[in-house]
């Protein structure tokens, strides 16, 4: 029986460790990444001011047509 407990013990310890996140490490990544797109967004809207080409605006970005025609607007 003893064998048993210290089995479910390592096993339970083991899955606790999967379990485990940084929550400061998932917000700051996460806000990085709308940070990060919300730039890329601004740099858009003044692309097409300078009237680049979408296919160049595309190439730079890497956002889709339909994104980059939805901020024409």
């Amino acid at each position: 029986m003893k064998k048993v407990v210290e089995k479910v013990s390592s096993l339970t310890e083991d899955f606790a460790d999967e379990l485990y996140y940084d929550r400061e490490e998932i917000i700051n990544d996460y806000s990085y990444d709308l940070g990060k797109e919300e730039r890329n967004m601004e740099i858009t809207k003044k692309l097409l001011d300078m009237k680049m080409p979408i296919s160049n605006i595309i190439d730079i970005t890497g956002l889709s047509e339909e994104e980059i025609k939805s901020l024409k607007n």
